[in-house]
């Protein structure tokens, strides 16, 4: 079987939902970048065996405000997301 290294997100309020949708470990930094005027860059480690979920809670790391919010890796983004 190929390995196929994949995570979705998803977005509930100011929680980040991550989960592993492909066939083995996600072990890396996912970046986040936030904008609002200024930007944030955030970079969590996720390790992840496939089919787990964890969450990243926005507000633990940005002041009250609206963003909008792309991962990267997965070329992904929310708009005008409430903090």
């Amino acid at each position: 079987m190929e390995e196929w290294k994949k995570i979705e997100t998803a977005l509930s309020g100011s929680i980040l939902l991550i989960k592993n949708v492909g066939n083995v470990r996600f072990n890396e930094e996912l970046g986040v970048q936030i904008l609002s005027g200024k930007t944030y860059n955030i970079d969590k480690k996720i390790n992840l065996l496939p089919g787990e979920s964890t969450e990243l809670d926005l507000a633990d790391y940005l002041p009250t405000s609206n963003y909008s919010v792309f991962v990267p890796l997965e070329q992904k983004g929310y708009g005008n997301v409430s903090v």
